[in-house]
């Protein structure tokens, strides 16, 4: 097994994400990797979907970040030689109007959450599984967690 990746280790795959690099992003993922995620926030019973391989993951992300510019902020990090722990603290601002899980958003406003991700290391020290779990949604986001406008 390798050993525990670093908050600074780390750090570099969420800088990958923020810049948009796929390349950077899915050098993480096994090719087998499983990413599940919720796909309604609102209310009533959430409803889950999964991304199946780097594939999977590059046709979802190209249209998030072709409608949204994503970024993420780390929070609580912890790591083994076999998991990894985070709180995100997530915001999506709309590059135009458009409709996604969260609700409508106009050209320009930005919606922001915070998840907990976990992510499961095959022995290569890849993402084989990551589950992301909404927490909270903010409307007035606190800048020491989010970048904001």
């Amino acid at each position: 097994m390798p050993k525990p990746m670093t908050r600074e280790e780390f750090q570099v795959y969420l800088d990958c994400f923020n810049r948009k690099d796929f390349d950077g992003i899915l050098s993480y993922f096994s090719d087998k990797c499983v990413l599940h995620y919720m796909t309604e926030w609102g209310p009533g019973k959430p409803v889950y979907d999964s991304l199946n391989g780097k594939q999977g993951f590059r046709d979802s992300y190209g249209w998030v970040y072709e409608n949204f510019e994503e970024k993420l902020r780390l929070g609580a990090y912890m790591s083994t030689e076999d998991s990894i722990f985070i709180e995100l603290y997530t915001s999506f601002t709309a590059k135009k109007d458009v409709t996604f899980r969260a609700g409508t958003l106009k050209k320009g406003e930005t919606f922001y959450c915070n998840q907990y991700v976990d992510y499961d290391l095959d022995e290569n020290g890849k993402y084989i599984r990551i589950r992301i779990a909404q927490f909270d949604s903010q409307d007035y986001p606190d800048g020491r967690f989010y970048e904001v406008k």
